[in-house]
């Protein structure tokens, strides 16, 4: 594949649709022009974007009404980068559990949301979509696959 003489923009930074423009992939922390590279953004200042209270829920997938765990979610992620997250199990089961366990790491902003590496060195990554965070991850109590969804709290706009 040949160079272009054009400069690729990251995509915090586009106004076309990515569908619309045909480039190689790049990493997400790096500006690439003809020129030069450059860091746009420490870290810490992109996770900054995703600053406040997030809250949500979790249920386990891919399985019927046996097994299935559900919950809420809260976290909190701080300008620094750093997190905690409070994970609440309402039921297993179809009976209700209440079982707390909480989370804690960094958060790395990327392209289509966020990276969350955890300190017991697990990591998972949340797409964003407007003002709310999805995906999937192992349940950090029962291992079990969980689908994630968060929004950000009213005052952490």
């Amino acid at each position: 594949m040949g160079a272009s003489s054009a400069p690729v923009v990251v995509p915090s930074q586009m106004t076309t649709p990515l569908a619309s423009i045909s480039v190689a992939a790049r990493p997400r922390s790096w500006v690439i022009s003809s020129a030069s590279r450059t860091r746009p953004k420490s870290v810490a200042s992109e996770a900054a974007a995703f600053r406040g209270t997030w809250h949500g829920v979790f249920e386990q997938v891919g399985v019927g009404d046996t097994g299935q765990v559900q919950g809420d979610i809260e976290c909190e992620i701080r300008e620094d980068g750093s997190y905690r997250a409070t994970w609440t199990t309402e039921r297993v089961a179809g009976s209700s559990r209440g079982t707390r366990a909480e989370t804690s790491g960094r958060v790395i902003a990327n392209s289509q949301g966020l990276t969350f590496s955890e300190a017991g060195g697990s990591s998972f990554t949340l797409k964003r979509r407007g003002g709310t965070l999805y995906g999937i991850r192992k349940d950090p109590v029962s291992g079990r696959t969980i689908a994630v969804e968060l929004g950000r709290a009213p005052e952490s706009s």
